[in-house]
């Protein structure tokens, strides 16, 4: 493990988040397909939480990744399993909700203007 991995969940807000995708982190969106296919950024990468175990078959090792829900509550435990995994992950608080209010976008599945549900 590297030794700029954090052992315990960091929580970053919107912002922080941002730069951080900005600068090559991947958005991992862990949703229930419903909630995914409602509104999510169209950047993310969707994962549903109960397959982040098996996250080593798709993202890539060493890769930095925001890990998102609706709320921020399941992203912890998808960034715990994350961490544990060796990724270097991060919770994004507040999860989709904080990235609307923050002005980020959302998509549904057909590209159009997406909600949070």
């Amino acid at each position: 493990m590297s030794p700029n991995i954090p052992l315990t969940v960091v929580d970053v807000d919107v912002a922080t988040a941002r730069q951080m995708i900005d600068d090559g982190a991947l958005l991992l969106d862990i949703r229930e397909p419903h909630e995914w296919e409602a509104g999510h950024s169209p950047e993310a990468v969707y994962l549903p939480l109960a397959w982040v175990s098996d996250a080593k078959a798709s993202i890539p090792a060493g890769s930095r990744v925001v890990v998102t829900c609706r709320s921020g509550n399941r992203s912890r435990v998808g960034t715990e399993v994350l961490l544990a995994h060796g990724y270097e992950a991060f919770n994004l608080a507040g999860g989709m909700q904080a990235w609307v209010d923050a002005g980020e976008t959302l998509v549904d599945m057909h590209g159009n203007q997406g909600a949070v549900v």
